[in-house]
């Protein structure tokens, strides 16, 4: 089954509110001094600089290994991330993930991706057969922070699309950037596929966006 941005999601979207809203999701115990979402996960806010250094000195640390630490951070918080809101759809909806349809799933972690401050999602193209997605991420954090670089910047998003949707559809994925604002992208653009397509699928994702003039879909 594919799906493109002028072609809807196929299936029912059957949500019950946002998941990720309202004023309760996020806690903050005054006395403690600890802030933790609804599901009792523990949470902290980063301020600007502290990105910004924390970057710079793992740049320094591991030189041109920078991205291939990064991914594979992703990889690992993004398999984490995929089973804990897994479990919480079932946990939600009573029923299994796969019978939610992708659309639901789709836009539950959209929901998660806004309220955490991530960034705004959009999938532009899924094709669930093949294991395929070309994924949208607008204000995402870190080129929003380096402006401009001669390297895409969203390293721990690409290990993390890659190993979330793994986890959803069932395959070993990978993941690679095709377009961020740091190298005058109008936002950062993912292509996630098996990693034998991966290739193939990247080559037609630009062709078609070069030749259509557009956004893909």
């Amino acid at each position: 089954m594919s799906n493109t941005l002028n072609e809807p999601f196929q299936g029912a979207l059957r949500l019950r509110g946002n998941l990720y809203g309202g004023m309760k999701y996020f806690r903050t115990n005054v006395e403690t001094g600890a802030s933790h979402n609804a599901d009792g996960d523990r949470v902290c806010a980063l301020t600007d600089d502290f990105l910004l250094g924390f970057r710079d000195a793992l740049m320094y640390e591991v030189g041109q290994s920078y991205g291939q630490v990064m991914k594979q951070c992703g990889r690992t918080w993004g398999k984490q991330f995929a089973n804990k809101f897994l479990q919480k759809l079932q946990k939600e909806y009573n029923e299994l993930p796969a019978e939610l349809g992708i659309r639901t799933i789709v836009t539950c972690l959209s929901d998660a991706f806004t309220a955490h401050g991530w960034g705004r999602l959009s999938i532009q193209r899924i094709d669930e057969d093949a294991a395929t997605l070309v994924i949208v991420l607008q204000n995402s954090i870190l080129p929003d922070l380096v402006i401009e670089s001669d390297q895409h910047e969203d390293f721990i998003w690409t290990g993390f699309f890659a190993a979330f949707w793994g986890v959803v559809l069932g395959k070993t994925l990978d993941a690679v950037q095709i377009e961020c604002v740091t190298r005058n992208g109008r936002f950062s653009r993912f292509v996630v596929a098996p990693k034998e397509d991966l290739e193939k699928q990247v080559a037609f994702v630009q062709s078609e966006t070069f030749e259509n003039g557009q956004e893909v879909g």
